[in-house]
Formats: C-alpha cells, sequence, structure tokens
C-alpha cells in the first residue's frame, strides 16, 4: 500500500533464492543494527487488534546502509507496504505508529524510508494490513510485528497468510483455512463477538488454494474454482446477490444476520440549523457461515478490500462485486454491486489486486490496469480524476506482481525492482501521480 503495500491481499509464497549487489535503480536502503535475534514466536506474542506500544518505544536508529533487494514478494496495507528481500528479510516503509513496518513504534506522524524489520529471517511472503505485518517462513512458521500470532495452531505447515484490519488467515497446503483475531462482523467464519478470538478452523473450507482478509470480510477460492466469503456485507462485498441498502435503524429485517454499529452521519444541530456529524446507532447485515459467490466460477485468485471484492478467473477475466461509489468494481458508480460481473476491458489478467476504493489487474503482458479512486493518484495514470473503467498504468511494461493499499499501488518488475505510486500516508503531501522507483 502506499510506498506501501492489500488491504489485505495476500498473494502466492515465493521461494528465496540467494543473491548479491543492488538492484539497478534503487538505493541502499536504512536499517536499523538488529537486536538479538527473537524466534518467529517469541517476535509475534500479542493478540491481533491488541493496544499497540506507547508512541516512540523501542523507537529504531538508523546505524548502516544495505543494498536493497532484489524483491521476490510485496505487499501493501492501510499506510505501510512492505516486501521480501532475496535473502529472506523484509523490508517496509510508511507509517510506523503501531510498529508495522517491524523497527519499534515510532509515534512519528509522518512515514519512514525503507526498514530492515527486525528478528526476521528466512522470508518468503509477506502480508501487511491496516497496522500489522506478518511474514510468512521457509519453514510454514509465521513472524507477525507489532501484534502476533497468539493463539495460532501449533506448528508448522502454512501455505499463505492474509492479514485484514484487526484478523488474520490462514491456508494450509491441504487446503484448509483458520482464522483469528477480531471477530465482531463475523470475519473469521464464525458467529460475531465483541472478543479476541484464537485460531479455529474455518467450516466448511477444506479445499481452498487461496484467501484473502480485508477490513471486516474474507473470501477463499476453493479447489472447484468457486468463491466462497463471510463476513460484513453491507456493501455486497460478499456477492451473495442480496440487494445493497443503506444502514438501517432497529431491527434488522427477517432472516438477515446482523450487529449493530454507530455510524457517523450528517446531521442537524443548534438553532441556526447548522450541518454536523453525529452518531447513529444502525444494523450492518454479516455472514458468519461462508457461502459462494452467485454466479462466479473457475476462479484463480481473490482480493477483498474495505467494501469490495475482486476475482480472476481461469481465462484471465477479472470480476469485481460490492461497493461502487468510486467505480471501484470497473463501471460508473451505482448500488447494484452485490452480484459478481466481469470488468470490461480485462481479458488476461493473471492478478487483481484491490485497496480501500480502487482496484488494479496484472495482465500476461506486465503491463498494469487500474480503476476507481484516484484524487490521490492511486491509478499512476498523472491525474487525479476517478476512473471508472481500467486504465493502462504508464512506464509499467514488465511487471510479475501488483499490490494496492488505500490511496496507492505498487508493482514489482521481473527484475526484482518496486514501483509505486499515489500516496502511502494518505495525504497529498507525498503522492505520486505516476510510477516511481522506491528509494530509502
Amino acid at each position: 500500500m502506499f510506498w506501501l503495500l492489500g488491504l489485505g491481499c495476500g498473494g502466492g509464497a515465493a521461494g528465496a533464492a540467494a543473491t548479491s549487489g543492488s538492484a539497478p535503480g534503487i538505493d541502499p536502503v536504512t536499517t536499523a543494527e538488529p537486536a538479538a535475534e527473537a524466534s518467529p514466536r517469541e517476535a509475534s506474542q500479542t493478540p491481533p487488534g491488541s493496544a499497540p506500544a506507547e508512541p516512540g518505544a523501542g523507537a529504531a536508529t538508523p546505524t548502516r546502509t544495505e543494498p536493497p533487494g532484489p524483491y521476490l514478494h510485496l505487499a501493501s496495507g492501510n499506510n505501510h507496504a512492505c516486501a521480501v528481500t532475496s535473502g529472506g528479510r523484509v523490508e517496509c516503509w510508511g507509517h510506523n505508529y503501531s510498529g508495522q513496518l517491524g523497527v519499534g513504534p515510532t509515534g512519528e506522524p509522518m512515514p519512514l524510508g525503507r526498514v530492515v524489520a527486525e528478528g526476521v529471517t528466512g522470508a518468503v511472503h509477506v502480508s501487511a494490513g491496516r497496522s500489522q505485518t506478518c511474514a510468512l517462513l521457509a519453514d510454514g512458521l509465521l513472524s507477525c510485528f507489532p501484534a502476533g500470532a497468539a493463539g495460532a495452531p501449533e506448528g508448522a505447515g502454512f501455505a499463505q497468510v492474509a492479514m485484514g484490519t484487526g484478523h488474520l488467515c490462514t491456508r494450509r497446503e491441504s487446503g484448509e483455512v483458520g482464522c483469528w483475531g477480531v471477530n465482531r462482523f463475523a470475519q473469521l467464519g464464525r458467529p460475531a463477538s465483541q472478543r479476541q478470538e484464537p485460531w479455529q478452523a474455518v467450516a466448511g473450507i477444506d479445499d481452498a488454494v487461496h484467501v484473502s482478509a480485508a477490513d471486516a470480510h474474507t473470501c477463499a477460492v476453493r479447489r472447484a474454482g468457486e468463491v466462497w466469503c463471510w463476513g460484513r456485507n453491507d456493501g455486497g462485498q460478499l456477492g451473495d446477490g442480496r440487494r445493497v441498502r443503506p444502514p438501517r435503524l432497529g431491527e434488522p429485517p427477517a432472516g438477515i444476520e446482523a450487529v449493530a454499529e454507530m455510524q457517523p452521519y450528517d446531521g442537524h444541530c443548534g438553532r441556526m440549523g447548522l450541518d454536523c456529524l453525529d452518531e447513529r446507532l444502525v444494523t450492518v447485515p454479516i455472514r458468519s457461515a461462508p457461502g459462494p459467490v452467485v454466479g462466479l466460477a473457475n476462479a484463480r485468485l481473490v482480493a477483498a478490500g474495505l467494501g469490495h471484492t475482486c476475482a480472476v478467473r481461469a481465462d484471465g477475466d477479472v470480476w469485481c462485486w460490492g461497493r461502487n461509489d468510486q467505480g471501484q468494481l470497473g463501471r460508473r458508480p451505482s448500488r447494484d454491486g452485490a452480484r459478481a460481473r466481469a470488468v470490461r476491458g480485462v481479458a488476461d489478467a493473471i492478478e487483481v489486486a484491490v485497496g480501500i476504493l480502487h482496484s488494479c489487474a496484472l495482465r500476461r503482458d506486465g503491463r498494469v490496469l487500474c480503476w476507481g479512486r484516484n484524487v490521490r493518484g492511486a491509478i499512476g495514470d498523472g491525474t487525479t480524476e476517478n476512473r471508472v473503467t481500467p486504465t493502462l498504468v504508464p512506464g509499467v511494461e514488465d511487471a510479475v506482481q501488483i499490490s494496492a493499499g488505500g490511496d496507492h499501488s505498487c508493482a514489482r518488475l521481473r527484475d526484482g525492482r518496486l514501483l509505486c505510486w499515489g500516496s502511502v500516508d494518505g495525504g497529498n503531501q507525498n503522492r505520486r501521480l505516476r510510477p516511481t522507483g522506491v528509494d530509502g
């Protein structure tokens, strides 16, 4: 996600190969002198969603430089991004208010340049969420920071990790999917609760080939090519075909699972009739049991975002569903997104990535298309105009992986270099309207 990287869009694990030297076009990375390394389990003993350390505690002081990359895997979070180097280290950049860069929380309002996550070796895959990061190690263990994998099952054997805002999910080679963490909207695949929930296998999902965790929903591709989703559904992001309606006051309709949530709205304040921001209690539709996305078959990969979801089919088509207020489904804004539909103009995709309000697809020829919200340059076309149809990102011609964050997008090139565009910090000061090499 910005000079970060998906809403929790986890990709497949990449193998690590030892190389030396620096990748062309990328400046040396600033790192902190590591303390004695902890094991992956020691480095991740705080349940996801728990309170971060006090700002400034354990902040790292850069003391040396190392050549970067080449990179083997990348991921975007809400306000940070991370990438796995050929040596199995994890480098991160962006905001570090919770320690999501792996060097201890700094409490600084401005994002940091690239740093090496402390105590992480042998990484092959990384997943970034809102304020947390998890690396999958070559032995199948997890190393997470700042909060971690407490509550995860014992032993190794994980093939993929997918991080949402406050929950995490894993996939084993056998196809078993398990989730733990925040479960307020049933995003763990079990009845909603207000507690931190431990790891538990998701009932009914034992043949998954890919999993993606988002803000408050989760989706998995099953071996037969179906996509099954569970969790929050107020934007139609589960793709079950139910008509999308505004949040309801009071009791939910009969037969619909829902939870209560305080949401802001434009109220009316004072005798002068001035508009003000108020809150009201609404019911949010959810689904605690996994269910299929209506009308979608032959899927290979899935990417879940804040309120929308996209998948790549075996034939290269990209299908999207859910919220579409910014054109993130690849068509004009509307409220008819509860059923999956093909995105026109994308017929040869090998990967899809979704941010909060935009989406991107990687084509077989290494070019990248993006669409949706573009106020801070996440589309990468040199403008700040929203795009409701897939738009070619200029200057990206040999990408092998993509990721999308809050208001940014990134691509990993065939030679191991990284390009990113948009805003890593969610503001306009550091935005890049066109693809730019990631520097320190």
